[in-house]
């Protein structure tokens, strides 16, 4: 039973003794969509149409699936944000979720 209001984790530093940071070390350099990703696609034939959301997510579709999509833009001005200099920063993205929906967290 997830006591979560809003599906929202809540972590808390440990250590781990050596023999299990050594294997997070070992697993880490192994990329989530490498071990979730499905072998058989035939679920993509089900679909009337794929949209990506930009020209780089388009690439990624036909790389990795071997499919074509269709490019729907988001219906966001973005233009103003790419004036100004760069700078090294961490952005975090999540969802919440009412009761205990919460699918795993894919990074690629």
């Amino acid at each position: 039973q997830d006591s979560r209001e809003r599906g929202l984790a809540i972590s808390y530093k440990t250590s781990l003794p050596l023999p299990g940071r050594l294997l997070l070390r070992c697993l880490s350099f192994i990329p989530l969509f490498v071990i979730n990703y499905p072998r058989d696609l035939a679920f993509l034939d089900s679909y009337d149409r794929i949209i990506s959301i930009s020209q780089y997510t388009q690439s990624w579709v036909k790389k990795r699936w071997g499919r074509d999509s269709h490019i729907l833009y988001p219906p966001v001005e973005i233009d103003y944000l790419r004036n100004g200099p760069k700078r090294e920063m961490v952005i975090s993205v999540g969802r919440f979720f009412t009761g205990n929906t919460s699918l795993p967290l894919h990074c690629t």
